[in-house]
């Protein structure tokens, strides 16, 4: 896990989960202004993440990864108190007939269907955040 940005305690923390470091870094200079950016490279990446830092406000979640994928990720916060577990944007390239969610639909915020756009993302990260 790294951080993009300099920790500022005044901004919401991200936890982008994508093993395509290219896409990773892409998100992470659209959203790095507005808000603090860790990277990790899978779903267990991610548990660790989560374990290790104080709050993470959002999880943008890559539904594909190695070692543990975002299914595995969501079962894991499925099992924790509603109260523990952040927003959550899926992030996949799957197509919405292949994706299998409708069991983790009450702690998904969104899904964002690869590629997006920039608008879509600070759009849809501002409307998660405004709903806190």
């Amino acid at each position: 896990m790294f951080f993009e940005n300099e920790y500022d305690k005044d901004k919401k923390l991200i936890l982008v989960a994508d093993d395509d470091a290219f896409h990773s870094h892409i998100v992470s200079d659209i959203l790095k202004n507005d808000y603090n950016i860790a990277i990790v490279n899978n779903g267990l990446e991610t548990l660790i993440a989560l374990n290790k830092l104080e709050k993470v406000d959002l999880i943008l979640l890559d539904m594909v990864m190695p070692v543990l994928n975002g299914y595995g990720v969501l079962q894991f916060l499925k099992e924790l108190p509603k109260e523990k577990v952040p927003h959550i944007i899926l992030t996949t390239s799957l197509t919405q007939e292949y994706l299998q969610i409708d069991e983790y639909k009450d702690i998904i915020d969104d899904v964002l269907y690869k590629p997006f756009n920039e608008e879509l993302l600070t759009t849809v990260v501002s409307t998660i955040f405004k709903k806190d």
